[in-house]
């Protein structure tokens, strides 16, 4: 919540984030009409509403912030206005709350086994209905820094929350989606906060950013798209019908006047 407060005057500092995501969700209806789901729309700087609003009958936008998605639709004019419906509070990490009971070590194997299930049976009973388009809007990152922050990357069930986020998260996006739906996954995987990370020229070069990157390691590893792809590969409810594939977009995120981050975008596919 903090974090869209922040950033509510750096508007047109996202224009360049804001048309690559926007890009990759204008036109996947394979007919007029239809719905879209974006997953952590919090300001919704990053999506351009009026064109989506014309492309879909309905944009549903997720997140934990109410206040957030309120001025989000203060901000926009009737038409886009009527086709926008907000689903807040919504916590996407399908923790509940309990992240202190992981910290305190009040959490039992079975318990954390059957997290990700029961979340994501709460979320599609919450919105009530499946969508043509899922997005997840560059949430991941900001829920996994929440884990990071409560936990510490030293606990010993770090890793296993780490893991539990990633999946309750790529069993969201498959959830959602409707039967030859699509469900694409966007987040930040490296910042200029890491020393490796270099100046990206241009646009262009950030496709091989990101490779290079992966290679030194010099990446977010809790995001690394091998390590998610090895989460859907290895997941029952998962590997039976979706894939996780290549990069579909790599581009240079100006998050106002002086972050950046480097962004990728997956679809998790049918397999």
């Amino acid at each position: 919540m903090r974090a869209n407060l922040n950033s509510l005057p750096y508007f047109e500092q996202f224009a360049s984030h804001r048309e690559h995501l926007t890009a990759l969700v204008a036109n996947d209806t394979a007919k007029a009409g239809g719905e879209l789901c974006v997953l952590g729309a919090g300001n919704a700087y990053d999506l351009d509403l009026d064109r989506l609003a014309s492309t879909y009958d309905a944009v549903h936008l997720v997140d934990i912030d109410e206040a957030a998605l309120a001025r989000v639709r203060e901000r926009h004019g009737a038409a886009t206005r009527a086709r926008l419906v907000p689903h807040a509070p919504l916590d996407l990490s399908g923790f509940g709350g309990t992240l202190a009971s992981w910290r305190d070590r009040r959490i039992g194997p079975e318990q954390v086994a059957e997290q990700p299930g029961a979340a994501v049976q709460r979320f599609v009973l919450r919105l009530g209905r499946r969508f043509d388009v899922v997005l997840s809007a560059c949430v991941l990152s900001q829920m996994q820094l929440l884990v990071r922050r409560v936990l510490t990357d030293r606990h010993a069930l770090f890793s296993a929350a780490s893991f539990t986020l990633n999946l309750t998260h790529l069993r969201t996006l498959a959830a959602l989606r409707k039967p030859g739906g699509r469900a694409i996954l966007a987040t930040d995987i490296a910042s200029d906060a890491i020393p490796a990370f270099d100046a990206i020229a241009a646009e262009r070069d950030a496709r091989t950013e990101l490779n290079r990157l992966l290679a030194s390691g010099d990446v977010f590893s809790v995001v690394d798209p091998r390590w998610l792809s090895a989460i859907a590969r290895d997941d029952p409810t998962l590997s039976a019908d979706a894939t996780l594939g290549p990069a579909l977009d790599v581009w240079l995120w100006r998050d106002g006047p002086k972050r950046r981050f480097l962004v990728y975008a997956v679809e998790l596919g049918v397999r």
